[in-house]
């Protein structure tokens, strides 16, 4: 008897992350195995950084302009709340996403903008970020559009958007 994969499922293959090195096992053999290997996958690699995550204090730091272009980001915000430009928070649908838009929306409220000029837009489950679907969306006096909380999208949003010279 032969099983029929269903048409629906896609041909994408499972990647396998490597394996705990075993100096790192050692260290931290007190913790089971499968949290360590999660914790390696997603890049502690550092015993040190391992115990400081586990007890709470990894993210100690809680300078924002350690992130990456903060610095132009709260540039362009600056620009959009001088100019009084119109801004799209474009979000996802899952709780952090919808979180993560409210509390820019709000933000951008609080700094000046109006109900009118600071918008959320959550188009809903399972839409990748494309600047063509958020312009489209947008009304053409829109000059800021922000994307949070995109999770795996985040690179496909940068690079459509770079296409667009946003």
């Amino acid at each position: 008897m032969s099983i029929n994969r269903p048409s629906e499922l896609t041909n994408y293959r499972w990647q396998i992350a490597p394996p705990v090195p075993p100096s790192l096992i050692q260290e931290l053999g007190h913790f089971n195995p499968i949290l360590l290997q999660v914790l390696y996958n997603r890049g502690l690699s550092k015993p040190a950084d391992i115990q400081a995550f586990l007890e709470g204090r990894y993210l100690a730091k809680d300078d924002p302009f350690l992130l990456a272009d903060m610095d132009k980001a709260v540039a362009r915000i600056q620009h959009a709340v001088e100019q009084g430009q119109n801004v799209i928070v474009y979000g996802d649908f899952d709780a952090d996403g919808v979180t993560a838009t409210v509390l820019l929306v709000e933000a951008l409220r609080g700094l000046g903008l109006s109900r009118e000029q600071a918008q959320p837009y959550i188009p809903g489950r399972n839409i990748r970020v494309s600047y063509l679907r958020v312009h489209d969306d947008a009304c053409a006096d829109t000059m800021g559009i922000f994307a949070v909380d995109h999770g795996g999208d985040f690179q496909t949003a940068k690079d459509s958007m770079a296409l667009y010279g946003q």
